[in-house]
């Protein structure tokens, strides 16, 4: 072995966040798009933006989950997939709007479940496949991210808090969870936590992630506390137990999504530089979405 090549190893060692510099500029870009969004949602104009944004999200991530299918030589309907996905934002976006749209879910929900399955007549070999996963498609992607709209406008769900408040302490907690267990992974980890799902995940990154969205909720609490003006009502035992079940569930959802990868024998859903693709960016806020609406709806 050649001392050029040697030291090129050795660099390479020395180097744990050679990725950092994709990961920072796409976490920038990402990040201030989310943030006037967020700051101007109430305006009806951005309201409509949000919401096709969101959809624009949602689709890609769809897309690439469909991908996953063809890797693995499952058949997918694609134009029944995604124009079901059109429609369910589209209701959304209404229930927001405050109209009672519950009876058309159920309808359109049978509906799309019925098209799939007729769909299949034509090809019975590796129907249940199809059928299965293509609906958990749905279910995976499409309906638990559909549902930052009902937090974003928690009016909607006869809440009065500020949702731009809780919008941002979802994609905050949530990417801090993420982001804690990258650094304090790369920097202190030397415990795998699930070497046949995601060989660079650690333990130490596991329990860094979750101590820092421990962190990250109470000082939104805190904020809450001192600033009553932002209407966002997170008590401290509130915050404590939602940093723990958003930095739990979040890590599962990345887990998940390492699942279904490793099973398809792929690194990455798309090509974004940094992150691989929106279903890598959103699959934490697959789990934490739903964790995040069901308290906002419960408590």
């Amino acid at each position: 072995m050649t001392k050029q090549r040697v030291n090129k190893q050795h660099r390479k060692k020395q180097s744990p966040f050679r990725d950092l510099k994709n990961r920072a500029w796409v976490s920038v870009c990402v990040g201030l798009i989310a943030l006037v969004l967020i700051y101007f949602a109430q305006n009806s104009f951005v309201q409509v933006i949000l919401s096709i944004a969101l959809t624009a999200f949602i689709g890609i991530a769809l897309y690439e989950w469909v991908l996953l299918l063809e890797k693995k030589r499952i058949r997918v309907a694609r134009k029944l997939v995604f124009g079901f996905a059109i429609i369910w934002m589209i209701s959304t976006y209404l229930s927001v709007l405050s109209f009672d749209m519950t009876s058309f879910n159920m309808l359109i929900v049978a509906l799309f479940l019925f098209l799939l399955c007729l769909s299949s007549f034509r090809y019975t070999a590796n129907s249940l496949a199809t059928v299965a996963s293509t609906f958990f498609g749905i279910v995976y992607v499409v309906v638990p991210l559909s549902l930052m709209l009902y937090i974003v406008y928690p009016e909607s769900i006869a809440l009065s808090d500020n949702g731009r408040m809780w919008l941002a302490y979802l994609l905050i907690v949530t990417k801090i969870t993420d982001m804690g267990g990258y650094f304090i992974g790369k920097m202190w980890g030397k415990n795998k936590m699930a070497p046949h799902l995601s060989p660079h995940k650690t333990m130490e990154g596991a329990i860094g992630g979750l101590v820092l969205a421990l962190i990250s909720s109470v000082v939104f609490f805190i904020m809450g506390w001192l600033m009553p003006s932002l209407n966002f009502s997170l008590t401290l035992l509130q915050s404590i137990c939602m940093g723990i079940v958003l930095g739990v569930v979040g890590q599962l959802g990345d887990l998940t999504e390492s699942l279904f990868k490793r099973d398809a024998n792929i690194k990455d859903s798309n090509s974004i530089p940094g992150f691989g693709g929106i279903l890598d960016l959103f699959d934490s806020l697959i789990f934490t979405t739903p964790a995040l609406f069901l308290f906002m709806k419960i408590v």
